[in-house]
C-alpha cells in the first residue's frame, strides 16, 4: 500500500526481518536489540499516527508529511528540544501465572500496533510545553516453561534530539489503515509454527543455551559434533553421515 510500518535497528536502522504466516506478520528480533518504529508514506495525504506496544500506547501522536519517512520511539519534549528515544527487546524477567485465555501466540510474541489517521489541521503553536511519554511496560510477562526465552518492549537507551521553535498541531480524522507486528525470537517463530524445528541438537542449544561469562547453562550442548562417514562396504546402501559427540569428559 502507500504506507509501510517496519521495526528497525535503532543503531544501522536497518528492518528486522518479517515472516508473514497465517495471515499475520511477525518479526524476527535479538534480545537486547534496540529498535525504533519507522513509518513510510507514499500517500498524497498528511497522516496522523498514534502507536502501541505490547497493548500499551506511547501517548503522542506523530504527523507525517506526503512521501515523508521517520522513526518513532520514546517522545519527550524539553527546555525547546525534542527527544526520541529507542526501545529495546528485554528477556522477560519477572514471570506470572498464565491465564488460561493466553493461547501459544501470545506467550512468545509481543505486539507494535500503529494505526493511521488523515491529518486535519488544528492551530499553531508558538510555545511548546515541556512533555515526556509515559511508557510503561505491557504486561506480556508468564510463567511457563521457556518463558525466559520470551521477550517484551522497554525503554531503550539510544536517543536522537533536535531543537524546536515551533509547532503545528493537528487531529486526526478517518481512519486510513492500521498495522500489526508481532516480534518474537526466532525460538518464539518456531514455537508458534512460523518457522520449521530444526535438528534436535541445534533446538535444545536455544531451549538451553550456555553462557560462556557465567559458565551457566546447557554445556553439555555446547559440544561441537564431529562429523563420522560409513561407508558400505557391499554397496548396497551407499554411505552415511553421523553426528558424533563426545560426552566423555562431562561428569
Amino acid at each position: 500500500g502507500n504506507l509501510t510500518v517496519e521495526l528497525v535497528d535503532a543503531v544501522t536502522e536497518e528492518p528486522f526481518k518479517e515472516h508473514t504466516y497465517n495471515g499475520k506478520t511477525y518479526v524476527e528480533v535479538e534480545p537486547g536489540a534496540e529498535y525504533f518504529i519507522q513509518v513510510t508514506s507514499q500517500s498524497e495525504e498528511e497522516i496522523l499516527w498514534i502507536f502501541y506496544v505490547d497493548g500499551e500506547s506511547l501517548g503522542y501522536w506523530s504527523h507525517q508529511e506526503p512521501g515523508e519517512s521517520h522513526i518513532n520511539g520514546i517522545f519527550s519534549h524539553r527546555d525547546g528540544r525534542k527527544s526520541n528515544t529507542a526501545l529495546k527487546f528485554a528477556r522477560v524477567q519477572a514471570q506470572y501465572p498464565v491465564s488460561n485465555t493466553l493461547d501459544n501466540q501470545s506467550l512468545w510474541t509481543g505486539q507494535v500496533k500503529a494505526k493511521a489517521y488523515k491529518a486535519i489541521f488544528s492551530h499553531d503553536d508558538e510555545e511548546i510545553d515541556d512533555y515526556a511519554a509515559d511508557f510503561k511496560e505491557g504486561d506480556i510477562r508468564c510463567d511457563f516453561e521457556g518463558s525466559k526465552k520470551s521477550v517484551m518492549s522497554t525503554k531503550g537507551t539510544i536517543t536522537e534530539s533536535q531543537n524546536v521553535i515551533s509547532r503545528t498541531s493537528y487531529k486526526e480524522g478517518d481512519l486510513v489503515d492500521t498495522f500489526e507486528l508481532n516480534y518474537c525470537t526466532a525460538l518464539g517463530l518456531i514455537n508458534v509454527g512460523v518457522l520449521p524445528k530444526p535438528p534436535a541438537w541445534d533446538y535444545l542449544r536455544m531451549l538451553k543455551p550456555f553462557n560462556q561469562d557465567t559458565l551457566e547453562g546447557g554445556k553439555e550442548l555446547n559440544i561441537e559434533p564431529i562429523k563420522v562417514r560409513f561407508e558400505d562396504a557391499g554397496g548396497n546402501f551407499g554411505a552415511k553421515e553421523y553426528d558424533l559427540f563426545d560426552l566423555s569428559h562431562i561428569s
